[in-house]
């Protein structure tokens, strides 16, 4: 049964959605014309290493592409790197097909929209408003360059954690976010049974 409440939580998700794939793309678009750069040694024109952004409509993954280096932030833990990421989440393997891979993202991001649906709840919706943004950013980049782009480095000194994107950090908070939401909820369920 259709409830009031179930589109409450679509209004304030479907927002923070679109903001969260925008900036994740025009990051990402920034990434790859500043810190990528392609080289083509077989090419009098790309012999030389020059930037991405005028490869044409070559996609990433088909190309030799490469990190133009690596550049610090006013982040202290945080440089800029450009990478390619083939895998899925931590760089994990991806197993099967590519067709796969989009099948089972676009299944888990049903999932959690269905999930909304059900629950409803502001809180709840941002949470799945972070995590299907960078979701839907990151699965745009695996239909236009075939892979990922990563550009944010991590690193403690000269250990060198992991690198990310703008997409990954709102899946993070997301899921921060809703495991938090409903560790207040079952404190808040379990204290009424203790008063009733």
């Amino acid at each position: 049964m259709f409830k009031i409440k179930d589109l409450r939580a679509f209004v304030i998700a479907l927002p923070l959605i679109l903001i969260v794939t925008l900036i994740d793309q025009v990051t990402k678009h920034q990434a790859v014309s500043h810190l990528c750069v392609f080289a083509d040694p077989g090419s009098a024109l790309f012999a030389e290493p020059t930037s991405c952004a005028h490869m044409g409509n070559v996609r990433l993954i088909d190309a030799p592409v490469q990190s133009a280096g690596r550049f610090p932030t006013f982040f202290p833990l945080i440089d800029l790197d450009f990478h390619l990421n083939r895998n899925a989440a931590l760089s994990m393997p991806i197993p099967g097909p590519v067709w796969f891979e989009y099948v089972i993202l676009l299944t888990i991001m049903a999932l959690l929209a269905a999930w909304l649906w059900h629950e409803g709840g502001r809180h709840n919706a941002i949470g799945v408003g972070l995590i299907l943004g960078g979701a839907i950013g990151n699965f745009i980049d695996r239909l236009v360059h075939g892979a990922v782009v990563d550009f944010l480095a991590l690193h403690f000194g000269t250990f060198n954690a992991f690198v990310f994107n703008g997409a990954d950090a709102a899946i993070t908070l997301g899921v921060i976010w809703i495991f938090a939401e409903q560790s207040v909820l079952k404190r808040r369920r379990q204290s009424r049974a203790v008063v009733t």
